[in-house]
């Protein structure tokens, strides 16, 4: 009697005592399972441990009403709030990377900027190389030619020459030819002098200077130091090959180069080195001087190979 008063309380329900011990366990119905779960737990165990004290059956029957009951008709309060709350499951805490991303999101950017920033970084550097490496490439393939330093040829013997067929006197002041090759500028040969034209007075063609370097030799140009102003003068070799110079006339010789009006310091610097022994300095037309005579002269030579 004492489990049934703290079952039943303290009304009399002796009439109505089969039909509690009979009543079914309330079935609920939360929303989601979890919380279904949790409400059964403590009704099963409240209703078990009742019927077995009263060691009779449980035997459940449906309970009408809006709200779940207990067997005493009344559900207490914590029960209520579980049933009608539903189960909302605890997020796991966010990781430690995730925690950064969402601190800071300007993080990846950043860090594909940096890396966009170093690749290009690197191909430049890498076509800086290229470059470097083809341009020394470049030069060892192509070497740059070298220089070559004019050599200063000898000069044996130097004569004048003025030819008897050509209208001459087989003589163009010999007497100062040793002064073309003093290597003095204060000392010249000299032409004669010939009145009314430059062109040595309409006589001849032309006098000169032969010379000889002793035995065949490349000869890329000769220098020339004149006086006066308005020299014409020619650089020959000889038309065929000659163990001699051809001193008879001047059809033996041929041009190579060429200089008109020309004064001071003068380059005769042929299109290609020519293999001669013998050189010809030809004047074809003489500067003026006093009254109204024209005459020639050289001061200084040098032949280069």
């Amino acid at each position: 009697m004492m489990q049934l008063t703290l079952v039943l309380g303290s009304i009399n329900a002796a009439h109505d005592l089969e039909r509690r011990l009979r009543m079914p366990v309330p079935q609920f119905a939360p929303t989601s399972g979890p919380a279904r779960r949790v409400l059964e737990a403590p009704l099963l165990k409240s209703h078990g441990s009742s019927a077995s004290e009263q060691g009779g059956p449980t035997t459940p029957s449906p309970v009408d009403g809006d709200g779940p009951e207990t067997a005493t008709g009344q559900l207490s309060g914590d029960e209520l709030v579980a049933a009608e709350e539903p189960f909302t499951p605890i997020p796991p805490p966010p990781s430690k990377a995730g925690a950064d991303v969402g601190q800071n999101p300007t993080r990846e950017p950043s860090r594909r900027f940096m890396g966009s920033l170093i690749g290009a970084f690197g191909v430049i550097l890498a076509l800086s190389l290229i470059w470097v490496a083809v341009g020394q490439l470049g030069n060892r393939a192509a070497p740059s030619p070298t220089s070559t330093v004019p050599i200063v040829l000898t000069v044996s013997t130097a004569k004048d020459f003025d030819p008897v067929v050509d209208g001459g006197s087989s003589h163009e002041n010999a007497r100062l030819i040793g002064r073309i090759l003093d290597s003095s500028a204060r000392s010249a040969w000299t032409t004669e002098r010939y009145r009314g034209d430059p062109r040595l007075g309409g006589l001849k063609p032309g006098v000169g200077v032969v010379l000889d370097l002793g035995k065949p030799m490349t000869v890329s140009g000769v220098t020339v130091v004149l006086g006066g102003e308005g020299t014409s003068i020619e650089l020959r070799v000889p038309a065929e090959d000659a163990t001699e110079a051809p001193m008879r006339s001047h059809t033996q010789w041929r041009t190579v180069v060429s200089a008109e009006k020309a004064s001071g310091s003068t380059n005769l610097t042929p299109a290609e080195p020519v293999t001669t022994r013998f050189l010809l300095l030809y004047l074809t037309s003489l500067p003026p001087v006093d009254g109204g005579y024209f005459q020639g002269s050289i001061s200084a030579l040098e032949v280069r190979g």
